[in-house]
């Protein structure tokens, strides 16, 4: 008995021919679960997830999506890929990426008085500069300069910051490795004016920056190359004014005129400095702290007389403002007034 003949196969009709390779593969295609509006009128594709949005809201703040949705023409849409008659644009940008996005646009994510994770910072950074969307780079730079100001007296706010390991951010939420993940983050978006103070507060651990530390997930973070060379030339050259400046009240010599009690005062204080050089109590960080703190290395010497007391005060009042000028030029970055010329936004009076 002959086999039974196999029924023939359906002819694929033209349309099949003709549709895009996405109208038809869609088995490992998801929507997003936030993104995806009934009454959206572009879909954005990025990996294996589609966002239904709205041309207008992405137009409206970026000139590439802007120019990009100018090229769908109706009278072309026929050849053009489509998901529910919808067209369809892929961009080569991770799901992730595209969901904080679009979670910033509609959402508005960047609510001024919580704290931002790096991650969101980052993706503004980089997606704000592709897509020309100006508000985003102005949002994460602006975070950043709150945290590393370019003036002393904003610094000075910050007072957590003048404490050796101390400190937390205030608009970035924390996490390991997160200092040396914003400096490279500047480097690569050439944020100049947060460098120096960025740099600064690294010298806090010397072995990490040239290491690295672990971050939360285990991973490394590792300054770059250059990172590293600016950290230990600036850490060689505070170390080195550091006497001279912010220390120089230390010196005996610059009260002999006005000293009431010389023979008392000039003990106390060349007690301090064998105290100061000889343990290795100074370290880089201690450029900018507070006169207070310099009380710490006069325990156990005794008391300045009230003049000797107020005009240590201001010698180094005056000697930190002076490191606070060079801060730029211990790292290589020329001066605050050149970092200004390069970014003049970024450098406020203080």
């Amino acid at each position: 008995m002959a086999a039974p003949k196999p029924p023939n196969k359906r002819r694929r009709t033209s349309a099949e021919d003709d549709a895009p390779e996405s109208n038809l593969q869609t088995s490992n295609v998801t929507r997003s679960e936030d993104f995806w509006f009934e009454d959206g009128t572009i879909v954005l594709q990025a990996e294996n997830t589609q966002f239904l949005v709205h041309k207008s809201v992405l137009s409206r703040h970026s000139v590439v999506f802007s120019d990009m949705f100018s090229i769908l023409q109706p009278e072309n849409m026929d050849d053009e890929p489509s998901v529910e008659g919808k067209p369809l644009v892929r961009v080569f940008d991770t799901a992730e990426d595209i969901d904080q996005l679009l979670r910033a646009l509609y959402d508005r994510g960047c609510d001024p008085r919580r704290k931002m994770p790096f991650k969101v910072i980052e993706v503004m950074l980089r997606l704000g500069n592709k897509y020309d969307i100006p508000h985003f780079v102005a949002e994460a730079t602006g975070r950043l300069h709150v945290e590393f100001p370019t003036t002393l007296s904003q610094w000075d706010v910050q007072r957590h910051w003048s404490l050796p390991r101390g400190g937390s951010f205030r608009g970035i939420k924390g996490q390991k490795g997160l200092l040396f993940d914003i400096v490279n983050l500047a480097l690569q978006y050439e944020i100049s004016s947060i460098l120096p103070a960025a740099y600064f507060l690294c010298l806090r651990d010397i072995d990490a920056v040239l290491t690295g530390t672990k971050r939360d997930d285990g991973s490394e973070a590792i300054l770059s190359s250059d990172a590293q060379r600016a950290c230990i030339q600036g850490r060689d050259e505070i170390l080195e004014d550091i006497p001279r400046q912010t220390f120089q009240w230390m010196d005996p010599t610059e009260y002999s005129d006005v000293c009431q009690n010389a023979a008392v005062c000039f003990r106390i204080l060349s007690y301090s400095v064998v105290l100061l050089w000889k343990s290795g109590r100074v370290t880089a960080s201690d450029a900018f702290s507070q006169r207070e703190q310099m009380d710490a290395y006069l325990d156990g010497g005794g008391e300045l007389c009230s003049v000797c007391r107020e005009t240590s005060r201001f010698i180094h009042s005056a000697g930190r403002s002076k490191m606070w000028a060079s801060l730029p030029s211990y790292f290589d970055l020329g001066s605050w007034k050149e970092l200004e010329k390069e970014d003049p936004r970024k450098i406020v009076d203080g």
